[in-house]
């Protein structure tokens, strides 16, 4: 008996269930056509926002390719600049050097002044200037000198001393005077007993009369227009070979752009070929730009008309261009 019951109050609850489920239903409202609308217009949307999305990143990568040409470019300029360098010391390690206000002969040995260092800055990297304190026949000894607070009161403080030979203004320069700048060759130290110093030579002017008494050889009229005609004839190879590598780099990254054109038509097509709205639009652009394939308006208000019915507002727009450009377009008589 009580199997009966539990039996018939397990049907009870199914029949419950049954008839809930059923006014469930009854009462379930049907989706209507404006609500399908907007499924579509939302998944549109979000399709948009995607494609959108994925130009944002394009883009990025795009600065960052830039960017990095650009430095790239800069790199090179530096190659061209130390290569063009190389092809003059070449030459002129067979040739004597013209005579030049930017060479400063040191020890009988020719000196170029390119790269040479400002003394009152580096020799001042721990103090606040250069005083002369000493002057000799062919050298000044400068001490560098700091401020420092003492007792409220500002006062100075040795660091330490240098040495700088052949200063251009030595027999205009006095003791006390505060040196501004001066540029020289950092040479071997200064010593006597246990003391070393730090030395600097500023060298001798590049001159005839310089040259003769260090044994510098001096060129030639015939020695300068030889050396002139190797070095450009070096300069105009150096120019061929780097227009030659561009010329590769450039044909590379067209060939790169074609192929990746080419992929991105075959894509557009495939998806197009799918009734996909996006890759119909990008059909219908290429066909009415002449975007890797041959002009054809026809073709693209084809292309935009099923777009647009697969959903695509943005070919609804280029639709409604086209017809109002045709109709703008003035008659032939």
């Amino acid at each position: 008996m009580g199997v009966i019951q539990a039996s018939s109050l397990t049907l009870r609850k199914q029949w419950i269930l049954a008839f809930v489920l059923v006014l469930n239903i009854a009462s379930a409202q049907v989706p209507s056509g404006d609500w399908i609308q907007q499924q579509r217009d939302r998944a549109l949307e979000q399709q948009q926002q995607q494609q959108r999305l994925q130009q944002q990143r394009w883009e990025q990568s795009r600065d960052k390719t830039l960017l990095a040409q650009s430095s790239t470019q800069l790199a090179q300029a530096v190659a061209l600049l130390r290569l063009r360098q190389e092809i003059t010391n070449k030459v002129y390690s067979r040739f004597p050097k013209p005579i030049s206000s930017h060479n400063r002969i040191i020890d009988g040995k020719l000196y170029s002044t390119n790269g040479w260092v400002n003394v009152v800055t580096n020799a001042t990297k721990n103090g606040s200037h250069l005083a002369v304190t000493s002057i000799g026949e062919n050298s000044i000894f400068c001490d560098v000198f700091k401020n420092v607070l003492e007792d409220t009161v500002l006062a100075k403080e040795k660091v330490k001393t240098v040495v700088i030979y052949n200063h251009p203004e030595h027999t205009n320069l006095s003791t006390g005077q505060v040196l501004r700048f001066c540029f020289a060759l950092r040479v071997e130290d200064w010593r006597a007993d246990d003391l070393s110093l730090a030395a600097y030579d500023c060298g001798l002017p590049d001159t005839f009369e310089n040259r003769e008494r260090a044994g510098i050889p001096i060129p030639t009229a015939e020695q300068i227009t030889a050396a002139e005609n190797e070095i450009k004839t070096g300069l105009r190879e150096l120019a061929e070979k780097h227009l030659a590598a561009k010329r590769q780099k450039t044909e590379m990254v067209a060939d790169k752009r074609k192929a990746a054109e080419a992929k991105a038509l075959k894509w557009n097509q495939e998806q197009a070929e799918k009734g996909d709205s996006y890759g119909l639009f990008r059909m219908g652009e290429r066909f009415r730009d002449g975007l890797s394939v041959e002009k054809d308006l026809n073709k693209a208000r084809e292309y935009f008309e099923k777009a647009a019915a697969a959903g695509s507002p943005s070919a609804a727009d280029a639709l409604a261009k086209m017809s109002q450009s045709s109709t703008n377009v003035p008659t032939t008589k």
